[in-house]
């Protein structure tokens, strides 16, 4: 697996916490802060789809315009 997560133009960071068996990352290149977890590789990207499909959600009702990823 790549370090780096892609959706709808946005990336995620992958990281591995060793100590408590999750792997989490952050959406890059935007600054609002959108995070992800999981327990598997398969269940961090469809987390990493669904923060980024939430964020887009959040922004919309609250009549903000959603960063846009600059390149990283």
């Amino acid at each position: 697996m790549s370090d780096r997560l892609c959706y709808k133009g946005y990336s995620g960071s992958v990281d591995n916490c060793t100590e408590d068996h999750v792997l989490h990352g952050r959406v890059i290149g935007i600054s609002d802060l959108v995070t992800f977890e999981a327990s598997s590789v398969s269940e961090l990207k469809s987390a990493f789809r669904k923060s980024v499909e939430d964020y887009i959600k959040t922004c919309r009702e609250l009549k903000k315009e959603p960063d846009r990823p600059f390149n990283n």
